[in-house]
């Protein structure tokens, strides 16, 4: 197979895994997905991102906990005729984003020092291109995982005890977790827009092939 369309179909089949084996993860496979991460490009090559591996279960657990009511403060904010209510209040019933990471043998924590940014605010580009890079590897090596944004300011309290927890310094941001283990489960192909809805020739709302998107 070219390799391609090799990547092309590592992009296509890679899916947002929640549900992990509690089987372990080899460490030359968290050292593979970390590599592929240093080799991501970053903005004037300032490679901003900074990783921690967190394994302990009682870690884990909190970090599953603080995740947990963070999701339980996002419910209030959604009318309950939302077709994202019932979804998420039935997750958050039984426990569900506590369980991503509690169950996940491996967290790695994205993190990034603004001060080695180009002009000071690349770093949140920068973070998601190598997470971008960690997740591809993470499929190819037959694990599962998903990138959790953890830049939420509504929530800063609560942010706040997950950098006491992992000792993260006032002056470095905390960007996004990712839990990492074998699947346990099979999520179904997500919907994506055909490309004539999202993609123009010469400029905005110019089809590729001619013919104008709306006006």
């Amino acid at each position: 197979m070219e390799k391609s369309t090799l990547l092309l179909e590592f992009m296509k089949t890679r899916r947002s895994i929640r549900r992990f084996k509690p089987n372990a993860v080899p460490k030359e496979y968290v050292d593979a997905i970390l590599e592929a991460a240093r080799w991501a490009p970053s903005a004037g090559n300032r490679q901003p991102w900074r990783f921690i591996i967190v394994m302990e279960t009682t870690v884990r657990e909190k970090i599953g906990e603080i995740y947990q009511r963070m999701r339980e403060a996002d419910l209030e904010g959604i009318p309950a005729d939302s077709p994202f209510y019932k979804t998420l209040s039935e997750r958050i019933k039984a426990n569900f984003f506590r369980a991503i990471f509690a169950t996940a043998p491996i967290l790695i924590v994205v993190c990034a020092d603004p001060k080695e940014s180009f002009h000071y605010r690349t770093y949140p580009m920068d973070c998601a291109v190598a997470i971008q890079n960690m997740l591809l590897l993470a499929h190819a090596l037959g694990l599962g995982s998903t990138y959790i944004d953890f830049y939420r300011p509504e929530h800063e309290s609560k942010l706040k005890h997950v950098t006491e927890l992992l000792e993260i310094p006032d002056d470095i941001a905390l960007r996004a977790i990712l839990p990492l283990g074998y699947p346990d489960e099979e999520p179904t192909p997500p919907f994506r827009k055909d490309l004539c809805e999202i993609v123009f020739q010469g400029k905005y709302g110019q089809k590729l092939y001619g013919k104008k998107v709306g006006k």
